[in-house]
């Protein structure tokens, strides 16, 4: 290579590492912006539906980000003695897609408000499979959500559609035109995350839980559950179908 080649050469490649330089001013402050913007929209979810309880927002960790939108930890962080608070995280992957950022909040404050009501986040006898009292909040939320297997159970919510349009209660639409103008944008995406429904497994019997702190579970024949009547000694609450 010739010097005049050379310093050509060297030009280019100077110019490239000013384009990949970070610019700060761009860059500082984003996580804690983000975090400012969630906290906003939860707190405003909260002045629709008081059912929404104070919550710690947080931001999913890079290891996280591939496997979850979002997350809910029930009564994690002490505020005061042995108050907790509960901790509610968004993915940043969601960032681009404001519509997607609204829905996994709520879907995190069907949660909070379930555990709030002593009822275990909607969640059943282990840590992942959502119940059908979930799916009745979450569609009390405005969400859809549907089935998508015995270990998750009720898991996948999402926006009706109606006309390939998303279906969005009216009383959301300032929350989301805030997450829309000042969320910053987040890490890439590649694609975001998607979940396909099944259909519900067939059986001969049905599970039944109540209300009770430490959930309790009975299976009867599916008559017999269909008939009612069944109810717990301990929380005075029927056993249902969740």
């Amino acid at each position: 290579m010739d010097f005049t080649n050379y310093v050509k050469y060297k030009t280019t490649m100077n110019r490239q590492r000013r384009r990949r330089r970070v610019d700060r001013r761009k860059v500082e402050n984003r996580g804690s912006k983000a975090t400012r913007v969630l906290e906003r929209a939860w707190n405003n979810l909260r002045k629709v539906d008081d059912r929404i309880p104070v919550a710690v927002i947080v931001l999913i960790d890079a290891p996280g980000r591939s496997k979850r939108r979002g997350h809910f930890a029930m009564s994690t962080w002490t505020y005061r003695g042995a108050d907790r608070a509960h901790e509610v995280g968004v993915s940043p992957r969601l960032f681009m897609q404001p519509k997607e950022v609204l829905a996994t909040m709520l879907h995190e404050a069907a949660h909070a408000s379930l555990s709030e009501e002593g009822k275990n986040g909607g969640m059943g006898s282990t840590a992942y499979y959502h119940t059908k009292i979930f799916r009745d909040r979450c569609q009390e939320f405005g969400l859809e959500c549907e089935f998508l297997n015995s270990r998750y159970g009720w898991t996948i919510t999402r926006w009706p559609l109606r006309g390939g349009r998303d279906q969005i209660p009216r009383k959301y639409a300032p929350i989301l035109t805030d997450i829309k103008h000042q969320l910053p944008a987040g890490v890439e995406s590649q694609g975001i995350l998607k979940i396909v429904s099944r259909k519900l497994p067939q059986s001969g019997r049905v599970r039944l839980s109540c209300c009770c702190d430490e959930l309790r579970r009975i299976y009867v024949a599916r008559s017999v559950a269909e008939f009612g009547g069944i109810f717990c000694e301990y929380c005075g609450q029927s056993f249902t179908d969740g």
